[in-house]
């Protein structure tokens, strides 16, 4: 994951299905979609997946660590091995 607003840091994870606790959580106002969440901005959506990370993780405001959580895909950073797949594919995939 490239560092952004949540996650200052670069680090590295696992798309994984969102916990149960996080789709009730989420499912009146903006559910999730599979593996993907669209959020609505000013701008149109934002797109986010669930991620568990390799190492724990600070969140920006210096609270945690996380072992797991919800990244945009703008900062998602893929692989090489994995840049042929669509985000069709991924949203297809159940990893659990």
């Amino acid at each position: 994951m490239l560092p952004n607003w949540n996650f200052p840091s670069e680090f590295t994870g696992t798309i994984k299905n969102p916990p149960g606790s996080v789709i009730v959580l989420t499912k009146d106002s903006e559910p999730w979609e599979r593996l993907i969440r669209k959020v609505k901005t000013k701008n149109g959506y934002a797109e986010s997946i669930w991620v568990k990370f390799d190492e724990p993780q600070m969140d920006g405001d210096d609270d945690g660590p996380y072992i797991e959580g919800e990244i945009e895909l703008e900062y998602i950073k893929f692989l090489a091995a994995c840049r042929a797949l669509s985000f069709e594919k991924i949203n297809n995939f159940s990893p659990e």
